[in-house]
């Protein structure tokens, strides 16, 4: 669950900072980057989306080797909830993603 939580956290700050460098950028302050290119709303907010959908569909992988190896030592299988909610949210992660590629 606590990668469920970082990896919203992470979906919500790309769109955050998407929105943060788009309003520099339409002010005319650009943010410049160690090697001095300017840092853009699209490919900030991207990169944040990106790893936060990345993480979620990781920890995805994790979870259901974890749940795997408890039920090869004898624990029933059940509906995992917690499976079920990253997995939507991790198809919403890559809708998202996709909307920020096509609307920037």
């Amino acid at each position: 669950m606590a990668w469920i939580r970082t990896s919203i956290s992470m979906i919500a700050f790309g769109f955050t900072m998407a929105k943060l460098f788009q309003s520099l950028a339409i002010a005319g302050r650009l943010v410049k980057g160690p090697a001095g290119n300017a840092w853009t709303s699209q490919g900030v907010g991207i990169a944040f989306m990106a790893i936060g959908t990345a993480a979620l569909i990781g920890a995805i992988f994790v979870h259901r080797g974890e749940v795997a190896q408890l039920r090869a030592d004898g624990m029933e299988a059940r509906f995992s909830l917690t499976s079920a909610v990253a997995s939507v949210l991790s198809v919403l992660g890559i809708l998202a993603l996709l909307a920020a590629m096509v609307s920037f």
